[in-house]
């Protein structure tokens, strides 16, 4: 079951994969759809189902303790996005 603290812990450990994951991305990039698109794809859907499941357990289970833990980790979440959205828009210009 999913509790308040292991919201921060996760969150943490996500991005770091997840910019690991970008970083040897950005490295590699070749503009081909399986080469670019895909990894990319995965990188953003390891994201959406994260943040997805801490948005469903606030509405199925909100405590104080819970909203305090998902405002802690609010400016990662928007920072993260962000740069999912710039790295996106990046690759769209170059192909």
């Amino acid at each position: 079951m999913i509790e308040p603290r292991h919201i921060r812990p996760a969150i943490d450990s996500l991005v770091k994969k997840l910019e690991s994951n970008l970083e040897e991305l950005e490295r590699t990039l070749e503009p081909s759809w399986p080469k670019l698109v895909e990894p990319f794809e995965k990188i953003q859907d390891r994201w959406t189902v994260v943040w997805g499941m801490i948005d469903f357990l606030e509405t199925v289970r909100d405590t104080t303790e819970l909203r305090a833990a998902i405002e802690e980790v609010q400016v990662t979440s928007f920072a993260w996005s962000e740069i999912l959205e710039m790295t996106l828009g990046d690759e769209k210009g170059r192909s």
